[in-house]
């Protein structure tokens, strides 16, 4: 845009701006802000990546939200298994790319392995949820998310609402990350652990006896 780079080249070469050092700070500034921008665009295809390989809550939410837009469309929810499958066939990075991308990483990635290996981090190991109910059913579905939905309306909804409304409302939460079953709503803004801690209080709310256990995958 000319009007921009007009005014760039007045904050670089403006003759006061030049004499106190202003310019020279402008100019480092702006640099920043463009190495921060270019290092944002060449990880995002690897944030993408991540998200497709970490099922973690996110991945949740994002699997929960295109099985409800399938399902919107045509009727007919797919199952787990299709969903990743056909996210996984997106477009990944290109080897040529990866390879460009690790001239300029190369340091910070070697420092962050040294780091990890250091302090003898693992990876978050990945986790669902397995719950028996009263009358012996177990409920336990790879992703913790469809669990947790499952044991919900096994329950009843409307049960739930009455007595724990921060899970289950008739009005969509803020924070956006729900799901829609008729006219309720439910929370699933939190990991493996938060949903066993709210069913555990559900089902105590409710008088009922639950066995949840969270475990590896």
């Amino acid at each position: 845009d000319c009007k921009e780079s007009t005014a760039r080249l007045n904050r670089y070469l403006n003759y006061e701006s030049v004499k106190t050092g202003e310019a020279v700070k402008t100019i480092e500034e702006d640099y920043r802000k463009v190495s921060k921008q270019r290092q944002v665009e060449r990880r995002l295809p690897e944030a993408w990546d991540k998200l497709l390989q970490d099922e973690d809550e996110f991945s949740d939410f994002l699997i929960e939200a295109m099985a409800g837009k399938t399902e919107s469309l045509c009727e007919a929810r797919p199952t787990t298994e299709q969903i990743l499958t056909y996210l996984k066939s997106l477009k990944r990075i290109t080897e040529s790319d990866r390879k460009e991308d690790s001239r300029s990483t190369f340091r910070d990635e070697k420092q962050r392995k040294t780091s990890t290996f250091k302090k003898g981090n693992q990876k978050k190991p990945q986790t669902t949820l397995v719950v028996t109910m009263p009358n012996g059913t177990v409920i336990n579905h790879r992703i913790a998310l469809y669990t947790f939905i499952e044991v919900l309306e096994t329950l009843g909804l409307e049960r739930v609402e009455q007595v724990y409304s921060q899970i289950v409302s008739r009005s969509p939460f803020h924070h956006g990350r729900h799901t829609e079953r008729g006219r309720f709503y439910i929370d699933h803004n939190h990991g493996t652990p938060q949903k066993k801690y709210h069913l555990e209080k559900i089902a105590a709310h409710l008088g009922i006896q639950l066995k949840i256990e969270v475990i590896e995958k």
